[in-house]
């Protein structure tokens, strides 16, 4: 009895980790990751700034964080939280970020409250490279015919008189700190600019990728690509199907040997509840060898 119970927990033992591993293969598509997008990285005090959390369409509960805490909350995803800082103070500058409801984090961002009156607006998220990127030097009071001047790394760069400076195509060279100086109103704090890469193409894909512009053929390679991709895990699938349906059947048959020997070990007790037990089902099966062997 002792060895019937301990092989069937074995074969409880493997199907469990069948179904584990199998879950383990085929898993449940994984929730995007969150990032961040502030509507300027740099502002005056008493202004407001703005948060997105951008992440998976079927999460929910979005937080916006700083190293204080929890800023505000947006019950759905890809929601802008208006005026999250509604008046800002010198105090609010820091790093801020996204958390989701399944534990995801975005990406940081570094927000600068200045008591100044001169601040640098420039692009929030990376830029591709190859593009055009605007700097703009803000004053905070209103005035005309006046010039900036602007830096990369501390270095002076050039003077422009419509506060306005514009990089044609930003390359990784164009990276780094940037910042304004206004002559009689001050300079501005310091932002990063950040250049990221094209996505390249490897030369093999080039064809199919011209191709996929025919819109008569690329459904026609978007099902072929499909099938390749769906026959070996529908045939993984169906393996593990079959060996968890042969162990379920192994632990069918263990069952039923142990019903009727339990069956057998009853029936003997009813007809002699006096004799022992095992003795009685042993004699009978040295009685059904006899009985093959003659």
């Amino acid at each position: 009895m002792e060895v019937t119970a301990f092989r069937i927990r074995l074969l409880i033992s493997v199907l469990i980790l069948l179904v584990a591993h199998v879950e383990e293969i085929d898993p449940q598509p994984s929730v995007a990751d969150v990032r961040i997008v502030p509507s300027r990285l740099q502002l005056f005090v008493y202004e407001s700034v703005s948060f997105t959390c951008e992440g998976s369409a079927g999460s929910a509960g979005w937080k916006v964080m700083n190293n204080k805490g929890v800023i505000k909350t947006n019950p759905n995803p890809n929601v802008t939280c208006n005026n999250c800082i509604d008046v800002a103070i010198e105090s609010d500058s820091g790093e801020y970020w996204c958390e989701g409801e399944k534990g995801q984090r975005s990406n940081a961002v570094n927000i600068t409250v200045t008591a100044g009156l001169v601040v640098l607006e420039s692009p929030v998220l990376p830029v591709m490279k190859g593009e055009a990127v605007t700097l703009h030097c803000r004053i905070k009071k209103t005035s005309f015919n006046i010039t900036a001047d602007f830096y990369k790394d501390g270095i002076f760069i050039k003077t422009e008189s419509t506060v306005y400076m514009t990089i044609q195509s930003v390359s990784k060279s164009n990276e780094g700190l940037y910042k304004c100086i206004i002559s009689g109103a001050g300079e501005s704090p310091e932002s990063r600019l950040a250049v990221k890469d094209q996505l390249e193409i490897p030369k093999d894909q080039e064809d199919s990728v011209n191709q996929s512009k025919d819109p008569l053929v690329q459904p026609a390679d978007k099902t072929e690509s499909q099938k390749e991709m769906e026959f070996p895990h529908f045939y993984f699938i169906l393996m593990w199907s079959f060996m968890a349906l042969i162990l379920t059947l192994q632990l069918l048959v263990i069952g039923l040997l142990y019903q009727k020997k339990q069956l057998v070990l009853l029936e003997a007790q009813m007809s002699d509840p006096h004799k022992d037990l095992y003795s009685v089902v042993n004699k009978k099966h040295e009685k059904e060898r006899h009985c093959r062997c003659c």
